[in-house]
């Protein structure tokens, strides 16, 4: 189902049977990255997102990106690439190129760290998901995770609310990555890192 070929061979057009299994591809998936997050496992938790990612838009990882823009074929994609766009963010123009600094902060060990995230769209109104060979409807959403690149850790994924928080671990300096993981499109997930400098409770009593 996550191929545009397998698709269209496979399974025969606008059979209940499509939409029957994609509704609960996406859902087993979605059950699947709630299963990976609750055991802190970063790595398959960000794959199952991007899996989801790849059914809805019926592509491979390895397909360009742009295949998802609508009316797009193979010779826009093509000149684009020519040009040197390559990515959804070449083609959006963003004006804002600043790239967020590291975020340094310091906590206490086994105290909470709440880390509050606020999504902006350049764009109040949004439709459904342009996804043409996704026989359903469906809305767009966004997961977001706090993980350890260097442990393969995953500290936190919520999908709904903008505020995530954890237990500060043992004293030390911990670099952490923010991830932005789309359900719907690909090419579009956002990292971010940041430190923490976790210090011992003593020190903490002790001011």
């Amino acid at each position: 189902v996550g191929s545009t070929l397998t698709a269209n061979v496979m399974l025969p057009k606008d059979s209940d049977l499509v939409f029957v299994l994609l509704f609960q591809a996406i859902r087993l998936i979605q059950a699947c990255v709630d299963v990976l997050s609750s055991n802190d496992w970063l790595s398959p938790a960000l794959a199952a997102m991007e899996l989801a990612q790849m059914v809805t838009q019926a592509m491979w990882s390895k397909d360009s990106y742009l295949k998802q823009f609508p009316f797009f074929t193979l010779v826009h994609i093509k000149r684009c690439t020519e040009k040197g766009v390559e990515s959804i963010f070449d083609i959006m123009e963003m004006e804002d190129e600043d790239r967020i600094t590291d975020v340094f902060m310091c906590v206490f060990s086994g105290s909470p760290v709440l880390v509050q995230v606020q999504l902006e769209r350049e764009e109040e109104v949004t439709g459904p998901v342009f996804a043409p060979l996704f026989t359903q409807k469906r809305e767009e959403d966004w997961w977001v995770v706090i993980g350890d690149p260097k442990s393969n850790s995953l500290h936190q994924e919520i999908d709904t609310a903008v505020k995530l928080d954890f237990v500060a671990p043992v004293m030390g300096i911990h670099n952490y990555t923010l991830y932005f993981m789309s359900d719907a499109y690909m090419g579009c997930d956002q990292e971010y890192k940041f430190s923490v400098d976790v210090k011992e409770d003593s020190d903490y009593e002790s001011d």
